[in-house]
């Protein structure tokens, strides 16, 4: 796989292109949200949308075969709307351990577990609204 630290950062979402196959997966998606590379693209936008200083930061990773399994913590600032709601000004925390198959030099497939609240409840106390796509 490609050293992130080693290139110059991609446009946004290019990373996606280079870092996934194009072919990606992602099992356990919403059902009401797609699967594929497109999907990522469109979630991290929105989400990327209401939280423009959201980071995610790797704190934990381990490799066998080829899979590649890592905690992460995502925070970012509520400064934008972000599925209807309003800036709030605060900072929001989401835990994640996720699991990616490698082949080539790309994912090719993904596994994720949130642990606590998402962004939209840590905002509102609901989930978020999320539009029905096909798969």
């Amino acid at each position: 796989m490609p050293d992130a630290r080693s290139r110059p950062r991609a446009k946004r979402g290019g990373w996606i292109d280079l870092y996934f196959a194009p072919n990606w997966v992602q099992h356990d998606a919403p059902s009401n949200a797609g699967a594929d590379r497109d999907a990522l693209k469109q979630v991290l936008e929105v989400i990327r949308g209401g939280f423009p200083d959201v980071r995610t930061r790797i704190d934990m990773i381990l490799a066998e075969g080829d899979l590649v399994a890592y905690r992460a913590t995502t925070e970012g600032t509520h400064t934008k709307e972000y599925f209807g709601v309003a800036p709030t000004g605060k900072r929001v925390t989401l835990h994640q351990l996720n699991i990616d198959r490698v082949r080539d030099g790309k994912i090719v497939e993904s596994w994720a577990e949130s642990f606590g609240q998402g962004f939209h409840y840590q905002l509102t106390g609901k989930a978020p609204p999320v539009a029905a796509a096909t798969r």
